[in-house]
């Protein structure tokens, strides 16, 4: 399709005050743009007199519709005779109006209109669509990423239709009263980034590189509504859409402050939906006040940064990013709500770990504390904490075959006693809950058991089977990119796991031979465009043990009630300051909670102190050893103390 560059030159004046230049080439308008240049990318001295606004958009060759007549009626009607149970037909057919519609000379209330009727049968083929892309494996199959191209297509159709509504409101709209072209440019344009920033979302939940202009389009039609004066003028929009053109545009903006590659698909969807309410607490300035944490070049193609690292250009056209209000609200938010989240429907809402992970986004620069070294070796991974377990769970049992069947390994760096000293007791079994059992990110499987003895089974009425060997935990071998003391950046070049999640448990291990099982999260994803995946991977302990737990009831014996589930304890690092610590399945167990352990023939019990961290797969909190009445007994009988229970009493 032919394009042309629409080059804008503007003063900070009403619609009427304004100087419009359109170049038939790229060429051309890239070197009138070098002749103009006006900004020099100060924020403190304020915007001067003039800008450049750069909009790429398709050449108007047609002089008329060919699906539908040009007006809003004709659009209502043929927008009936979509298929409302295909949304793949629908999109493509969509597509094809959108681009029919980009390169047919209309009058721009006339485009708008139509685009209008064209924009609820948008919305419902992308929701439509994005079922079949989201919440699938990282890798996406053949149909899947077709369908997600096709999504990311359709909508950077209607950011072009609409900006190319706002652009002929401002150059041709003679016919139009100056009030009504203010009122439809003001809208189209925050029209226009509504698409603008579904299309950035949903490259961040893809975890893909972003495609060329995603943030020039979105920057260069808010740099035009601000030049207009629009930004903060409420606007007839969506139900599903901020006021003003600021607001939509900070949603988008908000979002890459909050570190969005180490967050889920569904915590991205129920981020956005907040900053949609949220994003008029974020104030974008032109002078700096000194609280502001990022800044924004509106002439360049990168989302905001933090300041600290901002490197000067003299193209740029600078905005101060004031996250600070935003930042109040959430952590006023997190104490009143005291551990629920936030919930915006039955299927959205903010967990309490996501409002830490803005608090720390969104409140402080996160350096990088060590140096990282380039590697190409070879790292051993299991995904998931499922996974690890039973990973870790198979070495204890071969160190316990070698050593005999009452040894456990003892946490080591740990100061005390051996914790798990208790008298022998029946192996239990775990994850049993009404016949089906919680995977590694707490979700529900079908009626299939793990047995701490490292086999699986399926449970069947009356009936014993043998326990084959579990087979579905595999050890992928990948590629360091490089290294240091608190983690790993992995080079991930095929055989994908379809679970590989941020902020889930990982086990490592540097050599295939090693005994012991390093335990990491994964921080962040990244996919790149040659095919390969970029795991971050933060490392929690060089070592764990695995067992199982579950929480103790008041009244209630500790062979019934909740089912255990699998729990990894890390050792303390005394060099580090960092306490032993239990690692567990999220919204599984809570402070202050007491918390029976098994392995094997040891148990023991444990209190939950502080909860260290939390993501949506996994949370840590510090523990005490309970030392309980049996245990007590038997230290007076070793010890041979005398004074009976008045010694005990002395101690409980």
């Amino acid at each position: 399709m032919t394009e042309k560059d629409f080059y804008y030159t503007a003063r900070r004046k009403p619609l009427a005050d304004q100087y419009l230049r359109v170049a038939a080439c790229r060429h051309i308008a890239l070197s009138l743009g070098d002749k103009t240049k006006h900004h020099q990318g100060r924020l403190a001295g304020g915007m001067e007199d003039h800008t450049s606004i750069k909009l790429k958009i398709p050449v108007q060759d047609q002089t008329a519709l060919g699906i539908f007549e040009a007006n809003h009626e004709s659009a209502t009607a043929w927008v009936d005779t979509l298929p409302n149970n295909n949304s793949s037909v629908a999109v493509a057919r969509l597509d094809d109006a959108l681009i029919d519609l980009n390169r047919t000379e209309l009058a721009p209330d006339t485009r708008f209109q139509i685009l209008e009727a064209l924009a609820p049968a948008i919305d419902k083929a992308l929701a439509g669509l994005s079922k079949h892309f989201l919440n699938q494996s990282l890798v996406l199959p053949e149909e899947p990423r077709e369908m997600a191209g096709a999504s990311d297509q359709l909508m950077s159709c209607a950011t072009t239709g609409y900006a190319i509504a706002a652009i002929e409101a401002a150059q041709k709209g003679d016919a139009i009263s100056s009030a009504d072209r203010g009122r439809l440019m003001c809208a189209a344009i925050q029209r226009a980034l509504l698409f603008a920033g579904r299309k950035i979302l949903q490259t961040y939940q893809l975890h893909q590189p972003m495609a060329s202009d995603a943030w020039s389009i979105l920057h260069q039609l808010y740099l035009l509504a601000e030049f207009q004066q629009m930004v903060d003028i409420p606007t007839n929009a969506p139900v599903d859409a901020s006021r003003t053109i600021k607001a939509t545009y900070a949603q988008a903006v908000a979002l890459s402050c909050c570190k969005p590659n180490q967050l889920r698909q569904n915590d991205l969807t129920s981020l956005y939906m907040a900053l949609q309410d949220w994003g008029e607490k974020v104030q974008i300035e032109s002078r700096e006040n000194g609280n502001e944490l990022f800044l924004v070049d509106l002439n360049s193609d990168q989302p905001a940064q933090f300041r600290a690292l901002y490197r000067q250009n003299s193209d740029a056209e600078l905005r101060a990013i004031d996250t600070g209000g935003l930042l109040r609200f959430i952590q006023s938010l997190k104490d009143e709500l005291v551990g629920k989240g936030a919930t915006f429907d039955k299927n959205t809402g903010i967990p309490m770990h996501m409002l830490d992970h803005l608090i720390a986004s969104l409140g402080s620069l996160s350096m990088r504390n060590y140096k990282r070294t380039a590697s190409n070796s070879p790292l051993w991974i299991c995904v998931g904490l499922g996974s690890t377990h039973y990973q870790i769970n198979q070495q204890q049992l071969q160190q316990q075959m070698e050593k005999g069947d009452r040894y456990i390994a003892a946490p080591k760096g740990q100061s005390g006693e051996n914790i798990f000293g208790a008298s022998p007791t029946k192996r239990d079994v775990l994850d049993e809950v009404d016949g089906k059992a919680p995977s590694s990110d707490g979700t529900r499987t079908p009626k299939e058991i793990d047995l701490d003895v490292g086999t699986r089974a399926m449970i069947l009425p009356n009936e014993q089977q043998e326990m084959p060997k579990r087979d579905n935990n595999p050890v992928f071998e990948v590629q360091l990119a490089d290294t240091s003391p608190n983690g790993y950046c992995v080079n991930w070049l095929d055989d994908i796991p379809s679970e590989l999640k941020s902020g889930d448990i990982v086990g490592l291990k540097e050599d295939k031979e090693q005994n012991e099982w390093s335990i990491a999260a994964i921080r962040w994803l990244s996919r790149l465009q040659d095919s390969r995946t970029l795991v971050g991977l933060e490392l929690l302990s060089p070592r764990a043990n695995a067992y199982s737990g579950k929480v103790i009831r008041k009244g209630k014996s500790n062979e019934n009630g909740d089912a255990p589930v699998r729990v990894l304890l890390l050792p303390e690092i005394k060099i580090l300051g960092q306490p032993s610590t239990m690692i567990a399945p999220r919204s599984r167990f809570k402070e202050r909670q007491r918390v029976a352990l098994r392995n094997g023939n040891e148990s023991c019990t444990v209190q939950l102190m502080r909860q260290v961290s939390s993501t949506g797969s996994y949370e840590q909190f510090e523990f005490k050893t309970i030392k309980e009445l049996g245990d007590l007994l038997t230290e007076q009988d070793i010890n041979g103390s005398g004074g009976g229970f008045d010694s005990l009493w002395n101690k409980i």
